[in-house]
């Protein structure tokens, strides 16, 4: 073979493989650019309760690698839903005046980027949040009482179990003593809410009896004055029908006695008549002297008539006005008794009423002065108990600035071990790739030479067997013509 065809091909061989290795790298390069991961983020959906109870104005402070990244506070519904992104680890910090603060641990890395079939995860947490209570252990909270992560299995972000099931025990013993705390505020404030129910019962009573008392009073004041009034009214209701009878009967004597003396007056002018006219006609002198006489006789005897029935009417017009004035001093007699009498009972009425007065007043300054005492111990355990909250919340802010500054201190020690190990993998790094770029200068250098020397040496054989060949060919050559030569001879 021709040593310039063998090197072309060689040459050629060397240019393919080269086009080769570049077209691999190029489609490589190209399908990663193309399949760049998905963004995505965790929907963390947070209800703040106390006691199953809902808690507005809870704080929710998110931190980001000890950093703060985002607070909240939540609104009437004690919700809220808020976005963290991948990559990430954060502390999830729930709390309130006055109240426990719980951590949640959520770390939003290690997600596979094929496990990634939308633009976010949900996740949802309730967190049961307490009063705080003097006496009482809180260290458990300042770490973490949950912590979430993803698992590839179910490909959901979960708990981490192994770290609730460790923390557990420490957990219930605080859950217990919270309970049996707040039970025994309950009992107490129970306690205090009844004797306070039963103060108000009793003032209530007696308040009760008093209005009962005063109510009784108007009835029966009432029903005396009704009572007198009645009687006033029945008496001189009695005092007229009485007179009215007494007018009514004798009325009816005078029309009876008037009547008879008419009727007997008449009975005796017929007899009279008769008489006169049975004398008539015997003799008209004794007639009319008889007549006569009986004429002055029946004059007289009217004016007998009329004077005695003047002096029975003056009689009678007589004693209706002594009976009209016994009537009216009696009357007046009965109004003066009856005022006397209104009098006595309006004195006794006022006196009651003066007394039920001061009693009323005396209660209510008794009730004042018992509520005013009852203010005055509830102001005093108003301020004991805001003394001691304060003194919780000045010793739990204290607690938590120091938890603060030796987590701050914690955190800045871990950053400075974090960036002297990623200095120490970083110079690793770059001892191994300058040990692997040298191993692969080293390999390339020896393929070089390797290639070099296998060129020589295919350049030597393939020398050797054209000089072999040129020798074997001017052997053959000078045979041949020394076997044409000699065949000539």
């Amino acid at each position: 073979m021709n040593p310039t065809k063998s090197n072309l091909l060689i040459s050629f061989q060397h240019k393919l493989w080269i086009l080769l290795c570049f077209t691999w790298i190029s489609t490589f390069s190209f399908n990663y650019r193309k399949k760049e991961p998905k963004e995505w983020y965790l929907k963390f959906d947070v209800s703040v309760t106390c006691r199953s109870i809902k808690l507005p104005g809870a704080v929710i402070t998110v931190e980001k690698d000890g950093s703060n990244f985002e607070t909240f506070t939540v609104g009437n519904e004690s919700r809220h839903v808020f976005n963290l992104p991948q990559d990430g680890d954060y502390l999830i910090y729930v709390s309130k005046p006055g109240y426990e603060t719980k951590i949640i641990s959520v770390s939003t890395n290690n997600v596979p980027e094929k496990q990634v079939t939308d633009y976010y995860f949900l996740f949802k947490i309730g967190v049961d949040i307490h009063t705080l209570h003097e006496g009482i252990d809180y260290s458990i909270l300042d770490e973490p009482i949950g912590k979430i992560f993803y698992d590839r299995k179910p490909r959901i972000f979960t708990y981490d179990y192994k770290y609730t099931l460790a923390i557990e025990s420490q957990l219930e013993k605080l859950r217990r003593e919270v309970r049996e705390k707040e039970k025994d505020l309950e009992e107490k404030e129970e306690k205090e809410k009844e004797i306070l129910e039963a103060k108000e019962k009793e003032q209530k009573k007696q308040q009760s009896q008093i209005l009962v008392l005063e109510e009784t009073k108007k009835k029966e004041a009432a029903k005396l004055q009704a009572a007198i009034e009645e009687e006033k009214k029945a008496k001189v209701t009695a005092e007229v029908k009485k007179q009215k009878e007494i007018d009514n009967k004798l009325k009816a004597e005078a029309e009876q006695k008037a009547l008879a003396e008419v009727k007997e007056k008449k009975r005796i002018e017929i007899e009279s008549i008769k008489k006169i006219e049975a004398k008539a006609e015997a003799d008209e002198k004794a007639r009319k002297e008889a007549e006569a006489k009986a004429k002055v006789e029946a004059v007289e005897k009217l004016r007998l008539e009329t004077e005695a029935r003047k002096k029975v009417e003056a009689e009678i017009k007589a004693k209706a006005e002594a009976d009209e004035k016994a009537r009216k001093e009696a009357e007046a007699k009965a109004k003066v008794e009856a005022d006397e009498k209104l009098r006595l009972e309006t004195e006794a009425r006022k006196k009651v009423e003066a007394e039920t007065k001061a009693k009323a007043e005396a209660d209510e300054k008794a009730r004042k002065e018992a509520e005013a005492k009852a203010k005055a111990e509830a102001d005093e355990k108003l301020r004991l108990d805001t003394e001691a909250r304060k003194k919780a919340e000045a010793e739990a802010k204290a607690k938590a600035e120091a938890d603060e500054k030796a987590r701050k201190e914690a955190e800045a020690k871990a950053k400075v071990e974090a960036d002297e190990k990623l200095r120490l993998e970083t110079e690793a790094r770059k001892k191994a790739e300058a040990e692997t770029k040298a191993k692969a200068e080293a390999d390339e250098k020896a393929r070089k030479e390797a290639e070099a020397k296998a060129k020589a040496e295919a350049d030597e054989k393939l020398k050797l067997e054209t000089e072999s060949r040129k020798k074997a060919e001017a052997e053959a050559k000078a045979k041949a013509e020394a076997d044409e030569k000699a065949r000539k001879e």
